[in-house]
């Protein structure tokens, strides 16, 4: 349809396409992750998943952003957001850039 409305001759706005990197990635998982407010992260399946743990790849912002109580492990070990802080979480998730 793309090919048929432009006559073939143009192209996509974002024609180079790069393979994000691992830390990208890592970032990407633990971004979206925190936004599930319920759920949050499972650092066992970030580990598994990356071959590194959470604690390791991103040491100072939590170190940094636990002690501000912006983040906290649940009981059952999942990392999430402060509900009380859920509308800032954009400025959460930069500490992690």
């Amino acid at each position: 349809q793309y090919e048929r409305k432009t006559g073939g001759k143009r192209f996509p706005a974002a024609s180079i396409v790069r393979k994000q990197t691992n830390l990208e990635e890592q970032q990407n998982y633990l971004i979206f992750g925190l936004r599930q407010l319920e759920e949050g992260i499972d650092p066992s399946a970030f580990e598994m998943r990356f071959g590194i743990t959470l604690e390791k790849a991103f040491c100072k912002p939590l170190e940094r952003l636990l002690r501000q109580k912006a983040i906290h492990f649940q009981p059952n070990g999942n990392l999430v957001i402060n509900r009380e802080l859920a509308f800032v979480s954009n400025q959460i998730f930069v500490e992690f850039i």
